[in-house]
């Protein structure tokens, strides 16, 4: 009989250890520095920069805090100025690139530690 108690008690408590694991807030994992550069019109990188972003941080927010960015809906939401460059969408956009790599999310990509943004006017 003692030995089921102390059996229960030592499960009991490595339950609780790890319930507690689970569920205290952990450190910020979604936080670290990013880098972004900007190329105007003529191709001129204008910006290049490293940034430290938060877990409450997207893309969109700052470049929206950072570069004055602004923003339109073309059946998605667009780029449409970032650092006083504007475009037009209908004759040229700005082309996102993560990583020297075309970005399939546009300013929907996740923000990761030490990955690099790109943003350049392109031509349609």
């Amino acid at each position: 009989m003692k030995r089921k108690i102390i059996f229960s008690l030592i499960a009991l408590l490595c339950m609780t250890v790890a319930l507690l694991f689970l569920f205290l807030p952990k450190p910020t994992q979604n936080s670290g520095k990013i880098t972004i550069w900007i190329k105007d019109i003529d191709q001129v990188e204008i910006v290049h920069e490293s940034i430290a972003y938060s877990k409450e941080d997207s893309l969109k927010s700052i470049l929206i805090q950072h570069y004055a960015a602004t923003f339109e809906k073309h059946g998605t939401e667009v780029l449409i100025s970032l650092q006083g460059i504007t475009t037009t969408w209908t004759t040229n956009y700005f082309y996102i690139s993560v990583n020297d790599q075309y970005s399939t999310k546009g300013i929907a990509e996740p923000l990761v530690d030490g990955n690099v943004y790109g943003f350049e006017v392109k031509d349609l």
